[in-house]
């Protein structure tokens, strides 16, 4: 009997017991002192009770106090820590842990909030059908408001458990290796529920003591509903501001590579959110070629895009999974790799995609792709997303859905405006060829060709017109170097350097055009050689050591760009264009020569005839003077300036 409960008992009940008119006999007495110490054991164990009721009315009080103090629906957890403090001092020797749980009918999943002294606090996301002992115990504690659910796990039972939590990557705890049995128990409150495992059965003491705690819970899951409304509404708010900020920078563009900045904007409001993502990006499906082109946001402090490149959709079941996906308008594709299939995917896909290289690889890596029409926004994770990171981000990818497609009206509006560019450049080197009056005026057209190329957001260093003379095996080139016109025509023998035989032979192979790069030794031997034949000294020349030379040919020769630093492929294409209108050009060239060479001709002639006609007049000697000024005359009329003739 515990000393500790012992109170003296009321005088007057004393009294009745031993109070008597005269000296009572052994017997009697003996008597007197059973009833006596039973009346003493019943008042003891009255007072235990109460104290062991005062102490249950303690801890159901501090577990109240702690609800009372909520503000976030994280706090749960707290409630599940101070459940298990408060059981194992209220005698639950055995327990391993406390549990709550949220239902969420219409998805059938709920979140599991853990506490245990072990392993310690947790929440976790899981479906009803994730497990079948799980299933049974949602099924028996969602029956009704204040179901009660009892479940046994045996040894073989316990074995299947451990793997199923390894399997789902759950924190190890040791004492289930030495466990023979493991007891769940459970009390519902509305789509609620609290419980606990035990290593050992619990006693119908302790079952009715966790039923009290189920009625402190009721007060706290309404507490609970609360705090997730005022969490929702706040979350809601905070979405809507994110996406107002996407939409806002979107509406703000003005030019199609805005699209980086309007996207790193996103990116960012989804890390504000809180989605943790190893990687993030975009990708933009062409269903005629089957590809997809992937490029990545790693690059946000750089304020650029990574382009990672373009894979065919049967390169990967990952590509494969996607498009079937995207063609079929589900929201979002989720595709997970794990163990050595991590590494396998980076080396098998690095042949294609520009992918950092990496010597360290995750142990695990989930793929979810978002989608909108034209594509998808893509989260690489180290875990699966969650089912509300999930409905956030469908609602991120029909926002940057509405980015996409301004995206592609910018860029439309853009190259509208750079064909009229383009169109006017081209058609003021028609007109400029057109108005030409002689061959010489071929320096003018070079000049203007790099005006144009200049206007049109290029800078090359120098450009050039080449007419191939095969008969002399020689290109005649009309430059315009540094924007200076240089008025003479250089004969550059095509079989003598290596840049003029590369020159010449996709021209006589019928190419559109061609870079070429020169660097080095070779480089500097070329400008060397250059400036010997044409006594002509550029600005760049030796300063730098690589040149890159773009052609384009035309029938009869080539139109060449020259600069230090590589050009992108519209250059090219833009050379190829005016190559195309200069056959024009070219052909008014020789139609130019042609008529000077007639009108030459004529000219000639004709001072010879009127010669010939003075020869013929003549009647003496004397008329000899007179055939010589006329010869005199018409060598200064065919521009032969001399100081006499005879």
């Amino acid at each position: 009997m515990n000393s500790n409960y012992l109170l003296p008992l009321p005088k007057n009940e004393f009294f009745s017991v031993m109070k008597s008119d005269k000296v009572r006999s052994p017997k009697k007495v003996s008597g007197n002192i059973l009833k006596l110490e039973k009346l003493l054991s019943e008042k003891t164990t009255e007072l235990e009770h109460k104290n062991r009721e005062l102490e249950i009315e303690s801890s159901l009080d501090r577990v109240r106090a702690i609800a009372l103090i909520m503000s976030r629906s994280e706090d749960l957890l707290n409630i599940c820590e101070a459940l298990f403090k408060e059981l194992q001092a209220l005698g639950f020797s055995e327990l391993r842990n406390t549990m709550i749980n949220i239902f969420d009918d219409a998805n059938e999943t709920f979140l599991n909030y853990d506490y245990s002294d072990t392993i310690g606090k947790s929440i976790t996301q899981l479906s009803y059908n994730i497990h079948p002992i799980i299933e049974k115990q949602v099924k028996q504690v969602r029956r009704k408001h204040n179901a009660y659910s009892e479940t046994v796990f045996s040894i073989d039972d316990l074995k299947d458990w451990k793997n199923f939590r390894k399997k789902r990557g759950e924190k190890d705890d040791p004492r289930l290796s030495k466990a023979k049995a493991l007891h769940y128990y459970f009390y519902s409150v509305d789509t609620a529920a609290i419980g606990v495992s035990t290593f050992v059965k619990i006693t119908g003491e302790e079952k009715n003591i966790l039923k009290r705690f189920r009625n402190v819970f009721d007060f706290a899951y309404r507490r609970y509903l609360d705090v997730s409304r005022a969490e929702a509404q706040a979350r809601e708010a905070q979405i809507e501001l994110s996406l107002e900020r996407v939409r806002a920078r979107s509406m703000a563009m003005h030019k199609s590579d805005e699209l980086v900045d309007a996207s790193i904007v996103l990116f960012n409001e989804l890390k504000t959110l809180g989605i943790a993502a190893i990687r993030t990006g975009v990708a933009i499906v062409n269903s005629t070629n089957h590809t997809l082109e992937l490029w990545s946001s790693q690059l946000i402090e750089e304020k650029r895009n990574k382009i990672l490149g373009t894979v065919p959709f049967k390169s990967h079941p990952f590509f494969k999974g996607y498009y079937k996906a995207w063609k079929n308008n589900e929201p979002y594709f989720q595709y997970e790799i794990s163990g050595d299939k991590v590494k396998e995917y980076y080396d098998s896909m690095s042949a294609i995609l520009s992918y950092p290289k990496s010597r360290k690889y995750n142990t695990k890596e989930s793929f979810t792709t978002f989608f909108f029409p034209e594509g998808s926004l893509n989260v690489v994770t180290k875990e699966n997303l969650t089912d509300g990171e999930c409905s956030l981000l469908v609602r991120f990818a029909r926002v940057f859905g509405l980015i996409y497609r301004r995206f592609l009206d910018l860029q439309k509006a853009e190259s509208q405006s750079r064909e009229a560019q383009i169109q006017l450049a081209l058609e003021r080197i028609r007109a400029r060829t057109m108005a030409m009056q002689k061959s010489e005026e071929l320096f003018e057209t070079a000049f203007v060709l790099y005006q144009q190329f200049m206007e049109l957001g290029e800078t090359p260093d120098q450009i050039t017109i080449g007419i191939i003379n095969e008969d002399e095996k020689v290109i005649d080139f009309w430059s315009t170097m540094d924007g200076n016109k240089t008025e003479l025509v250089y004969k550059f023998p095509y079989e003598e350097t290596y840049v003029m035989t590369i020159l010449y032979s996709a021209w006589k192979d019928k190419k559109k055009s061609v870079m070429l790069e020169i660097k080095g030794k070779q480089l500097h031997d070329y400008i060397d050689y250059r400036i010997r034949l044409t006594g002509v000294k550029a600005k760049t020349d030796h300063k730098f050591d690589r040149r890159i030379i773009l052609s384009a040919f035309f029938s009869k020769g080539l139109l060449t760009i020259s600069t230090t630093d590589p050009r992108p492929a519209e250059t090219l294409q833009l050379l190829e264009r005016f190559a195309g209108v200069f056959d024009l050009t070219y052909t008014r060239f020789l139609d130019l020569k042609k008529a000077e060479a007639q009108t030459r001709e004529a000219k000639t002639e004709a001072a010879l005839e009127r010669v010939r006609g003075k020869a013929m007049a003549m009647h003496n000697s004397g008329d000899l003077a007179e055939a010589a000024g006329t010869v005199f005359t018409e060598l200064n009329k065919l521009g032969i300036n001399s100081i006499r003739s005879g």
